[in-house]
């Protein structure tokens, strides 16, 4: 079922003609997932259930804060709960990931220091999805209820919507547009992206993005897919630059260990992709200028927002 309404009308000045049709499938998704998992938790969860565990709570988690339930008594209990399990299961997504990593790299006479790295994540997930288990074990007849309320409320959401046409354009509409206004304005800083401060970047794309993928055109929108692509560009950095500080404080084999210069090589060069995706997001869709430009001309606060605008205005519009 899918409902049509003025969903982001106060991201962008828009005629009332152009509208967002919300994908209710993709919106329930998350919490069909969620519930399936907690109904029979596996004792050996394999790499694609951690990683549908971890995103469908941060989906979930995001369409809660985006219609307005955050505040809500049921979902005011639900979320720090999920918080604790998507936190556990991604300690296991890390290891998964930096495993695959690992088996995927040609370095010759180091074979012996990629083995001794396997074997470690290894034994450390059998113990995090231990910890894991007996989490969700303790906790999940109460949550497989609240996400049920959860479910509930969205689907009255949906009659509401239908019996009310303006329903959307209400109280709901206006806190789903000031959370999708006020995330793409979070994009805009730092002025300036490095190393310490990209990985934290990466939130703000995830959280927008996840907002902006309620669409159910979402797929066929240029910003939406450049969003995509920096988040997943900035986690697989980040994912080597955590192997290589595991690595560095696991092996000691001194100056002739060919792995950890392999290792600095290839996070270097995902971090070079990772920086100039970003910036040129930046430049093309926020209109970001350099400080040298700023001071040349003082940009006017519609002509700084005119490119994410007309981003948005692309994804509402039918």
């Amino acid at each position: 079922m899918r409902l049509t309404a003025s969903w982001f009308g106060n991201l962008v000045t828009m005629p009332r003609s152009m509208i967002m049709s919300l994908d209710i499938d993709r919106i329930d998704k998350p919490i069909r997932t969620l519930r399936k998992f907690l109904k029979k938790v596996p004792k050996r969860p394999g790499i694609e259930q951690i990683h549908d565990l971890r995103t469908s709570s941060r989906r979930f988690e995001t369409e809660v804060d985006a219609f307005g339930l955050s505040s809500k008594p049921n979902e005011r209990r639900l979320l720090p709960d999920l918080r604790r399990i998507r936190k556990r299961a991604g300690k296991i997504r890390d290891l998964d990931v930096l495993t695959g990593h690992l088996l995927g790299l040609v370095v010759n006479r180091e074979q012996d220091c990629i083995i001794e790295l396997v074997e470690t994540f290894g034994m450390n997930r059998a113990k995090h999805v231990k910890k894991l288990c007996n989490l969700v074990l303790n906790s999940r007849v109460q949550l497989r209820r609240r996400l049920k309320r959860s479910s509930s409320k969205l689907d009255k959401l949906v009659k509401e919507a239908q019996e009310q046409p303006g329903y959307f354009e209400s109280r709901r509409g206006r806190e789903a547009g000031a959370k999708a206004r006020q995330l793409a304005e979070e994009l805009k800083s730092p002025a300036r992206l490095n190393k310490t401060n990209l990985h934290r970047y990466r939130l703000k794309v995830k959280a927008l993005l996840y907002v902006l993928q309620l669409s159910d055109s979402a797929d066929k929108q240029e910003f939406v897919d450049k969003l995509q692509e920096i988040k997943d560009a900035i986690g697989e950095w980040h994912d080597w630059e955590e192997l290589l500080a595991i690595a560095s404080e696991t092996l000691d084999h001194g100056a002739e260990c060919k792995l950890l210069p392999k290792l600095k090589s290839v996070s270097e060069e995902k971090y070079k992709r990772a920086l100039f995706l970003t910036n040129q997001m930046r430049a093309n869709f926020i209109c970001l200028r350099s400080s040298q430009q700023a001071r040349r001309r003082q940009p006017t606060r519609a002509t700084s927002t005119r490119p994410v605008l007309a981003a948005a205005t692309a994804i509402t519009s039918r």
